[in-house]
């Protein structure tokens, strides 16, 4: 299962690529606190995607403590979805290009990730992957 940090990111591939219905059912999440983070035309755009599961923090003080110090360059959503990492270790962060501090962050903390174009390049054809290399180089 991953989880994904960069909505906008996420949103273009499901709209462009049909991400989310090349993987198994609910195995896309997104931490609440990172939705809460984007714009109502963000999040009405993701609403009809009802297999990208939405994972909240189950205990909000645990959460700030742990984040406490972490992180200057990382906002508390970005924290969030590390955090949410951690706790669920079957959970493997995707990162986009924009994610520029979280691979630190997540070799710090022990959470895995991996690059978005390492997952396309898992589970879809040669020409899918090649329309994937020309989007990551027009963006």
């Amino acid at each position: 299962m991953y989880i994904i940090n960069d909505i906008n990111h996420l949103l273009i591939l499901v709209r462009l690529f049909k991400v989310h219905e090349l993987l198994p059912a609910e195995s896309l999440a997104i931490s609440r606190m990172k939705m809460q983070q984007y714009n109502v035309i963000t999040n009405q755009q993701l609403a009809p995607h009802t297999q990208i599961v939405r994972l909240n923090i189950d205990d909000v003080e645990l959460f700030e403590n742990w984040r406490a110090g972490k992180g200057r360059h990382l906002s508390g959503a970005d924290l969030s979805t590390i955090y949410i990492a951690v706790k669920n270790p079957q959970l493997t962060i995707l990162l986009s290009a924009e994610d520029l501090f979280l691979p630190d962050m997540c070799n710090q903390c022990g959470a895995r990730y991996k690059q978005w174009g390492e997952l396309i390049k898992e589970i879809a054809d040669e020409r899918m992957i090649q329309m994937y290399e020309l989007f990551k180089k027009a963006s």
